[in-house]
């Protein structure tokens, strides 16, 4: 296996994590909003510790900032010095989602989204 596919497997290992905290977020939620930040995120998934430099959060940085961009199935809620508070706000279809569906099956909504939304900005 290449180094370039073993980036790629971490990277969706990385994203399913992700997925599933905020479907267990959502899954707890008792609000309509859910929101966090992407070094705590990082620091749940524990693939990032407070002593670490911050620049190892960057593939969940990423990959929230591709849900904001596809269709908006997350939101940035507020932007800080300390970075941006993204949220999936209830009865969305993103909420939804992570809520009847388990998250390899989401990661797969999202890569067949993507390409679809990369074709329509062309």
């Amino acid at each position: 296996m290449t180094a370039t596919e073993n980036l790629m497997i971490d990277t969706r290992k990385v994203k399913i994590l992700i997925l599933q905290m905020l479907k267990d977020m959502i899954l707890n939620a008792k609000g309509q909003l859910i929101t966090f930040r992407p070094a705590k995120v990082a620091q749940d998934i524990s693939i990032w510790t407070r002593k670490s430099p911050r620049s190892e959060s960057v593939i969940v940085r990423n990959f929230l900032e591709e849900l904001v961009e596809l269709g908006g199935l997350v939101k940035v809620i507020k932007r800080s010095a300390r970075g941006k508070v993204y949220g999936i706000i209830r009865d969305t279809e993103f909420w939804l989602i992570l809520e009847h569906n388990n998250v390899h099956e989401i990661l797969t909504f999202i890569d067949v989204i993507r390409p679809r939304e990369e074709v329509i900005q062309v």
